[in-house]
């Protein structure tokens, strides 16, 4: 009998935990929910990247954060007119002088400049339409990305307390070590002083302002799918000892 992982049993024992704080029909705060199921077992163990070599790949489908950054709009390339999914591919058939072409979202690009604007513009699309309700005639369903609830309220419920979610991801503006929450105060100062403005979102720092909007994008996404894997959970018995 093979022995169970305990990182995946210690995931899946926090992932039971409803996340009670976020959602106004649950009642109960249970401490935030053990601190939202202590942010969805860190983000599955940052979607299982950094333990790639020692995790399970069936410990990693087990997330959902895993499961859901694979359906958010992705750049591919056609290498010579060989189609590819690799950037190092594509970066260094490039560099060697080969043609090499972007698609985003069917279209094909041969400017990588504009390819990455046309990228992070699917992207923040894909993930402002995630928290929005969209009902299906076909199977009567009421859709919150891609997961059909009966219920319509149940639904709208689910996808407000996504939202909500994703409105907590904030942007920390860097200039010199002094932190900012305008954008315009910090360009401003950063101006004056000739220094550059880095963007924190949660733990990602860039001083690119077009990564910093993929950042966003993502980490809202992250934060909605966290609250509905949480929210959807079976609720765990809570002592009141």
């Amino acid at each position: 009998m093979k022995t169970p992982n305990p990182k995946l049993h210690f995931m899946m024992k926090k992932l039971t935990i409803t996340l009670l704080s976020g959602l106004a029909f649950a009642g109960l705060s249970v401490a935030g929910a053990e601190e939202a199921a202590k942010k969805c077992e860190k983000e599955c163990a940052k979607e299982c990247t950094k333990q790639c070599e020692t995790t399970k790949a069936s410990d990693c489908a087990s997330c959902p954060i895993t499961k859901a950054m694979a359906d958010l709009p992705k750049m591919s390339y056609i290498i010579a007119g060989e189609a590819s999914a690799c950037a190092a591919s594509a970066s260094a058939a490039a560099e060697a002088g080969k043609e090499v072409k972007y698609v985003v979202a069917g279209k094909e690009l041969c400017c990588p400049t504009a390819a990455k604007e046309a990228h992070v513009d699917a992207v923040e699309k894909f993930v402002a339409s995630f928290a929005s309700t969209h009902a299906c005639s076909d199977s009567g369903k009421t859709f919150v990305g891609n997961k059909g609830y009966e219920c319509s309220q149940h639904a709208a419920t689910m996808a407000a307390a996504a939202k909500k979610a994703m409105d907590e991801v904030k942007t920390v503006y860097v200039v010199a070590g002094k932190e900012f929450c305008c954008p315009s105060t910090a360009n401003e100062t950063a101006k004056k002083g000739n220094a550059k403005v880095t963007y924190v979102v949660a733990d990602q720092k860039t001083e690119c302002a077009q990564s910093s909007r993929m950042n966003v994008a993502v980490a809202k996404y992250k934060a909605a799918i966290q609250t509905l894997a949480q929210a959807e959970a079976p609720a765990v018995e809570v002592s009141k000892s």
